[in-house]
């Protein structure tokens, strides 16, 4: 049996010590020892407050248990601003086991469009491409999520997928509607595709699965005027295998280069975390 009290019964006891010896008037005590004494206890109860912010704070991605997603699939949703901030990743997660992957007719895994229907960042429009995603010099990297918050959230939905986290290296983080056609980091533009999930297009450095080759060629043509950004957006977050026939365009495999060259980042490259997979 543990007989040592748990840590928030202990922070609550010490305040109420800490209350107390505010009340306190000893005979010939002067009422400035009594204050010292609570500046004390109140530095002392500091790292609990501190912990207690940071476990708030953390608490962005924690639904109710067994939460279910819509009824019926949402569409495109609007995030708030890249839908992520130094506290998590914006937007619900669901239960357990409460998303099911779609398949294409040749196969190839889509997200469930009730808990993935896509979510774009409001601040990327057609009148400020060249200043956004065309940008030169680079864009995604400017608004990615690190690491450490996307690793939380990807262990989440990884659940609600099905999917355990033991085999999170065999799966990438990967966002619907990329950032490079103006998507979100929001939860309900993320989810676990399959790294070995090339069906049509050989893979390569930047190339790990079909999605990539989409991304490369649709990034291309928003920047070169032959797709509008939000055509682009709805081709892929409807069905990304359809995409390309959707929108007219070639998947010319040599297209990725023009994406490396106008973002410093090709959309197949993906970046390996240990212990958690790969984030695209």
């Amino acid at each position: 049996m543990n007989n040592h009290p748990h840590p928030q019964h202990r922070h609550q006891h010490t305040l109420a010590r800490v209350v107390a010896m505010g009340h306190l008037r000893h005979r010939g005590r002067p009422a400035r020892t009594t204050r010292h004494a609570v500046l004390a206890g109140c530095r002392a109860l500091l790292p609990a407050l501190v912990a207690t912010a940071t476990a708030l704070a953390g608490c962005q991605l924690r639904p109710g248990r067994g939460e279910a997603p819509p009824a019926r699939p949402p569409g495109i949703v609007a995030a708030v601003g890249h839908g992520w901030t130094s506290h998590g990743i914006d937007g619900p997660v669901y239960g357990a086991g409460r998303c099911h992957y779609r398949h294409g007719s040749a196969g190839e895994v889509l997200p469930d469009p009730r808990c993935t229907p896509g979510a774009v960042d409001t601040t990327v429009t057609a009148a400020n491409l060249h200043a956004t995603i065309c940008r030169r010099g680079g864009y995604t990297a400017r608004v990615r999520p690190p690491e450490q918050i996307t690793q939380p959230a990807k262990k989440q939905i990884m659940a609600a997928y099905g999917i355990p986290w033991s085999d999170a290296r065999r799966y990438e983080l990967d966002h619907l509607i990329e950032l490079s056609a103006g998507g979100a980091s929001d939860t309900r533009n993320l989810w676990p595709e399959p790294n070995t999930d090339a069906h049509h297009y050989p893979r390569g450095p930047y190339v790990h699965n079909d999605k990539d080759q989409v991304e490369a060629v649709t990034f291309a043509a928003v920047c070169n005027g032959a797709a509008a950004l939000v055509a682009v957006q709805r081709s892929v977050a409807s069905n990304l295998t359809t995409a390309l026939d959707v929108l007219r365009l070639a998947a010319n495999h040599t297209r990725t280069r023009p994406y490396r060259a106008l973002n410093g980042r090709a959309p197949g490259l993906l970046t390996r975390y240990p212990h958690g997979g790969q984030h695209g």
